[in-house]
């Protein structure tokens, strides 16, 4: 797997993606060549195009998540992600069953929806404890343990779907990246994929 095409964004934009993955199938027209873009709507425009000029045979094209997703579903099985409802829930009666520092707006609706929302980022870091939590950090991270352990047996989280897809990145193929520069959320997940993004 080599990640060596990178499209940035411009007026010949389509023209630059079908020439990069016309270079990364190289003299093998069917090599598996995936191409990652930033939204789901721009997969259809991009094989759209590809069709229209011969680079669509045995290319898949997919978001960053997407393409996590596709690597970690057969590794991780019969677990599946965490569905964030199902995050919220078990955060609301971690709340309730032992609020801690949230005692005083444990039962405000916008105190659970927070702390799932927060939870929910924790669970992209595989341990998110830092050296010498607050009192407010370390019943925040109480809460985000136990709802993620209410369902360690049926689902996963995020940070181990990016080490589930590490271990199964060749399957790929050659990788072209079509999109405006990466924000710094998405570098780091092409460096959790130990992705080497060319220019």
């Amino acid at each position: 797997m080599t990640v060596g095409h990178y499209v940035w964004v411009g007026n010949d934009l389509y023209d630059r993606l079908a020439d990069a993955v016309t270079r990364a199938k190289g003299d093998r027209p069917l090599r598996l060549v995936t191409v990652i873009v930033p939204s789901r709507g721009a997969i259809r425009d991009v094989l759209q195009y590809l069709a229209r000029h011969g680079g669509v045979a045995n290319t898949r094209v997919l978001t960053l998540d997407l393409a996590v997703g596709t690597l970690a579903a057969p590794a991780l099985a019969p677990r599946v992600p965490l569905p964030f409802p199902y995050l919220a829930a078990s955060v609301q009666k971690g709340l309730a069953d032992e609020p801690g520092v949230f005692v005083d707006v444990a039962d405000q609706r916008i105190t659970a929806e927070a702390l799932a929302a927060a939870s929910r980022t924790l669970g992209a870091v595989a341990d998110p404890s830092p050296a010498n939590p607050t009192p407010l950090v370390r019943d925040m991270l109480r809460v985000h343990t136990a709802a993620k352990a209410a369902h360690t047996e049926t689902h996963y989280l995020p940070h181990e779907a990016h080490t589930a897809a590490t271990s199964r990145i060749d399957e790929l193929g050659e990788v072209v990246c079509f999109s405006r520069r990466l924000r710094t959320r998405e570098r780091r997940s092409f460096s959790t994929l130990s992705l080497h993004v060319g220019s």
